[in-house]
């Protein structure tokens, strides 16, 4: 709130011009759709899943509800040795995987394999990035400095059974995947 940003209606105005200019913001403003499909996908795989792990361990609600009124999760501050090696993880869709590799040197690089879908088309465009760049241990925050000249991305286009009349649909995925992630 103390930013130079807010000062004045005209520059506001002039920010939010920019801003909608961002091919990021448009695809998030014109594609509400997608965004329901991912979260209902999402949502749905997990309490499938949980329904399944329920009934394979033969865990009734009762014992769910005593189980997390008995627990208590607690944190842990992270230190550098705690921190140093790989970690994965996999969402529960099983078409996106991340892995982030913490190095001693205080580097890292993330590596990303992911799904992109559009209503309008048939499959799935698979694109895979890699991003490197220092860390550095703040108080209780892990701080990662990207280094946008390290991204990498391959776009597989292999998964589209497309229409002709939807190549628009295609390109448009494939120009918004190629854009390099801001730099924070």
């Amino acid at each position: 709130m103390n930013s130079d940003e807010l000062l004045s209606t005209e520059i506001v105005v002039n920010m939010c011009r920019k801003w909608l200019k961002s091919n990021r913001v448009k695809h998030y403003i014109e594609f509400p759709t997608q965004r329901q499909v991912i979260y209902h996908d999402f949502l749905t795989t997990y309490i499938n899943q949980n329904e399944e792990n329920k009934f394979l361990l033969n865990i009734t609600e009762q014992d769910m509800e005593d189980f997390l009124n008995q627990t208590y999760m607690t944190a842990r501050p992270v230190d550098e040795n705690g921190l140093v090696g790989t970690w994965e993880t996999v969402l529960p869709n099983d078409k996106s995987k991340q892995s982030f590799k913490y190095l001693k040197d205080h580097t890292f690089t993330i590596y990303h394999e992911g799904a992109c879908f559009h209503p309008a088309m048939s499959g799935y465009m698979i694109f895979r990035y890699s991003l490197s760049g220092t860390w550095s241990i703040e108080d209780d925050s892990l701080v990662l400095d990207f280094d946008p000249k390290s991204y990498n991305l391959v776009i597989d286009e292999n998964g589209i059974d497309n229409q002709p009349e939807n190549a628009h649909y295609v390109e448009e995925m494939r120009q918004l995947m190629s854009q390099k992630p801001p730099s924070y």
